[in-house]
Formats: C-alpha cells, structure tokens, sequence
C-alpha cells in the first residue's frame, strides 16, 4: 500500500466528512437544499471526491473502483449542477449517485483493512455505507440520521489518520 497516498486520500475524506456535516447542520437549521450555497458546497465535495479518488486509485486497482468511481463522481456532479438551477431532480441525482461511494469504497475499506487497524476501518465504511444509505432521509427532513453516521465515519477517519502518520 502507499502509505503517503492513502494518508492524503483520508486527508481529503476528513475535509469532506467535516464540510457534509457542516451542510447537514446548515439544512437542519433552515438552509434550503435547492439553493446556491448548497450547490457551492456540495460544488467543493465534488473537488474533494476526485481529489480522493486520485489519491486512492494509486493502490486500489480494482475495475469496479477505477471505473466506478468517476461514474458516481459525474452523477454527482450532474446532481450539482442541477442543484444550482434550483431543480429537486439534483437532489435526487445526487442521493441516487451517492449510492455508488460505498460500493466502490468497498474496495478502499479492503486495502484500508489489510493495512490497518481492521476493528476502525470496520466502523469507518459501516459508518459509510449507513451514511449513503441514510442520505435519502435528508430530502424529508431527517438531517440528524445521516448525520449520525457522517460523524462515525469521520470519527473513524481521525482514528485510522493517527494510525498512517505512523507508517
């Protein structure tokens, strides 16, 4: 594993956990979804996702992360995009295109796991996944469920970032 390049890629997941919490509180307390802030920050996330994958496609050589990730990223980005034209039918894009991380992340979490502590790799991509798979809930309100589990997940990534600056 390269170790410099997996430390960057949870580098970038960090700031990505981090600022998904950030929009999350932001949509809790008021902020529209369908508006220009949104966009500008999930515009930032986007960034941070091709960032990660290059970082992460340096030693995860599976086909279904190669050339699914930048699918997922483009279905995001397309969700953006509509975001910012103030259309739901983003937001829908981009909780259906979310899906997508922890299926492709499935191969991250194995090189994680070979590599480092197995029992928080474990949380980080369970918290993953249940972030992915709660995201929807978001669109009825429900900001605090995925939430919950965007905060796991950086928890995780604190934790497993302790351990790479060790390596």
């Amino acid at each position: 594993m390269d170790f410099k390049a997996a430390l960057a890629g949870v580098h970038f997941s960090i700031a990505a956990g981090l600022l998904i919490a950030g929009l999350l509180i932001a949509f809790w307390a008021g902020l529209p979804i369908e508006s220009i802030p949104s966009a500008s920050v999930m515009a930032v996330l986007i960034v941070i996702a091709v960032l990660v994958y290059r970082r992460f496609s340096r030693f995860v050589r599976s086909r279904v992360f190669i050339y699914g990730t930048p699918i997922t990223i483009a279905g995001e980005a397309v969700g953006v995009a509509a975001i910012a034209a103030s259309s739901r039918l983003g937001v829908i894009l981009v909780a259906a295109f979310y899906i997508g991380e922890p299926i492709v992340g499935y191969y991250v979490y194995k090189e994680l796991r070979s590599a480092l502590d197995a029992a928080w790799t474990r949380v980080f991509y369970a918290g993953a996944l249940l972030y992915a798979l709660t995201l929807p809930a978001a669109v009825f309100g429900l900001f605090y469920v995925p939430l919950a589990f965007d905060l796991i997940k950086s928890i995780a990534l604190f934790r497993l970032r302790a351990e790479l600056l060790h390596k």
